[in-house]
């Protein structure tokens, strides 16, 4: 056969002939090369040197990564290739080279593409061990467990421990049994989406899943838990970053809002204007370390005030350089004023005025 032929396979979108029919070329470089370009099951024709041939394979698994079942056994263990043919189509998952698969941490990179998983575990039964090397690289692997994995309970509790979000995928025996609920709230307080109705109304649960102030899981439940103020006083905690998951109600319940700031100062970004303007709220904000940014929000008049500056004063904290109210900035006898306003228990501080400003 005239080797123009394959040649003029790149100009084609169909390959009628190939390698198979015309052997005499299998060892000809630059056939095999175009034909696996266009055909990468053509490389299954090739001669064992040029499937041997680190461009000429690669070449083809690109083209069709199933490809990779001809390749050399020195090639399938490249993790190049192997990578090139995953990403072209996670079926090759079956042609990888077992010393490849070997090293730990190129398992898991293998594993992390797309559909892999679930593809090897469609046509192999997934034992314990390897359902966990599964997990540690994905969690929702567990959904490809086997039946029988998926009703032994004290396995799927385990896995429940260190990941909550599995509930999504046991059974619905296992979403209706309050220690396993507990645990996987415990590891992800969002994990009570995938609870039973029954325990999704249960208050023990809902206080376990509230706990550190993650209120974002009350659009989980039933709406009486986003009103009910006692419940949410309670559960206000290092975690709460947002109100907008309260009732309408206890949104604006003064309570509940500084209770709030005194946590997480940011939350002041969310307050209404009546809010920004109520200093209470704005000490508790300012002394939880609110960001410098969010400043901006609260109105001039408020950082002004004498009372709020004394409580900042006594607490040495400081109000950022960029949002010190012009009133201040114009105070030259800095010194005097404070002790004007606070008496004599002027701390030491540097005595660049910056800087004394800064500490106000």
């Amino acid at each position: 056969m005239n080797p123009e032929y394959f040649s003029m396979l790149e100009n084609t979108r169909w390959v009628d002939d190939g390698l198979d029919e015309y052997s005499e070329h299998n060892d000809d470089y630059n056939i095999v090369a175009t034909a696996v370009k266009r055909n990468g099951l053509q490389l299954e024709y090739a001669s064992d040197e040029l499937k041997d041939d680190k461009t000429i394979v690669t070449l083809a698994v690109i083209s069709d990564g199933i490809s990779l079942e001809y390749a050399s056994d020195r090639l399938k263990n490249d993790l190049s290739i192997v990578t090139f043919a995953l990403e072209e189509d996670f079926r090759a998952i079956f042609y990888v080279g077992s010393e490849l698969l070997k090293d730990e941490e190129v398992f898991k990179y293998l594993f992390k593409i797309p559909r892999v998983i679930e593809y090897y575990c469609s046509k192999y039964s997934c034992d314990r061990w390897l359902l966990g090397r599964f997990m540690s690289i994905n969690p929702d692997s567990y959904k490809f467990a086997s039946k029988d994995i998926k009703s032994d309970y004290s396995y799927t509790k385990s896995i429940i421990k260190n990941h909550g979000l599995v509930l999504e995928h046991v059974i619905p025996m296992f979403k209706d049994d309050d220690d396993i609920v507990i645990a996987a709230i415990k590891n992800n307080p969002s994990a009570i989406q995938y609870a039973s109705d029954r325990l999704k109304n249960d208050h023990k649960i809902v206080e376990i899943a509230l706990q550190n102030g993650n209120l974002a899981v009350l659009k989980y439940l039933h709406p009486s838990f986003a009103n009910n103020k006692p419940l949410i006083l309670k559960s206000i905690g290092k975690l709460t970053t947002t109100l907008i998951y309260l009732g309408r109600v206890l949104r604006s319940d003064l309570d509940i809002i500084i209770a709030a700031v005194k946590m997480n100062g940011n939350i002041l970004k969310e307050l209404g204007s009546s809010f920004r303007e109520n200093i209470e709220i704005v000490k508790a904000a300012i002394c939880s370390n609110v960001e410098p940014r969010y400043y901006e929000v609260i109105p001039t008049k408020i950082l002004e005030d004498n009372r709020l500056i004394e409580h900042l004063f006594s607490l040495r904290k400081f109000i950022p350089l960029g949002y010190i109210p012009h009133k201040l900035k114009k105070i030259h006898n800095l010194e005097s004023w404070i002790k004007g306003h606070f008496g004599n228990q002027l701390p030491q501080y540097d005595n660049d005025y910056d800087v004394r400003i800064n500490y106000l």
